[in-house]
């Protein structure tokens, strides 16, 4: 029996992979995912898991969700690998028992494969600000709403100006803002100033991030006639 969905579809891959030492890249990659997947609720049981060589695959029921979730990821591992991420909505579907990743397919997928050619697209381009990359964008197909990809894509090329931003402590510091700690606790266990916990939200964008962030997550745009649709 066939089951389908409607979701956000994400499938990313490892920038520069081939010039890393693979056995460490993929521990890395799958604590990671282990982590983000207790962090962020996904539509179950499409999970992130590891792909083939260097991608990654994982499904969310919302865009909000998605856009969290590719975030964590990014933050996690700054200062170690990129990764680029392709988002698409639409259906995702499996005829086999225990829905594997293997036998998933469907228009959410075959949007997110385009998403991830338009962002190597752009980048050869040099459609990017100056001296940055796009590493995140959204494709709805003819399943979505074009202004709904186009200002969830606004959004993702400002949040990955941000990151690139960012060094590994930034990183480590915006993660712990971003899970409601106090600044003299991210401090003490960090072991950095409470100024420069303070300097990461300011200055460094992370409390700009948190807010869009919380800005979504308030619409709660769960259903996929305001995060995707066409209403």
């Amino acid at each position: 029996m066939e089951l389908q969905q409607s979701v956000y579809a994400i499938i990313g891959d490892v920038i520069r992979s081939r010039s890393v030492v693979q056995e460490a890249m993929f521990q890395t990659l799958a604590e990671v995912l282990d982590w983000v997947n207790r962090e962020v609720e996904h539509v179950q049981p499409l999970t992130f898991v590891p792909g083939a060589g260097d991608e990654i695959q994982g499904a969310c029921s919302s865009v909000e969700a998605a856009m969290k979730s590719t975030l964590f990821i990014q933050l996690k591992l700054r200062g170690k690998y990129t990764l680029r991420f392709g988002l698409g909505y639409g259906t995702t579907e499996s005829s086999l028992p225990g829905d594997p990743t293997i036998a998933r397919s469907g228009t959410a997928w075959w949007n997110a494969r385009e998403a991830i050619k338009e962002i190597v697209d752009l980048n050869r381009k040099r459609k990017g600000l100056p001296h940055s990359a796009i590493w995140t964008r959204l494709r709805v197909g003819d399943d979505g709403d074009p202004l709904i990809e186009a200002l969830t894509n606004g959004l993702l090329l400002f949040r990955d100006q941000t990151v690139q931003g960012m060094s590994q402590t930034d990183a480590r510091i915006t993660l712990e803002l971003f899970r409601g700690r106090r600044q003299v606790d991210i401090s003490r266990d960090l072991d950095v100033s409470q100024s420069t916990v303070s300097n990461v939200s300011r200055k460094r964008g992370a409390a700009l991030l948190i807010r869009y962030q919380e800005m979504l997550d308030a619409v709660a745009m769960r259903d996929p006639q305001k995060t995707g649709g066409t209403g």
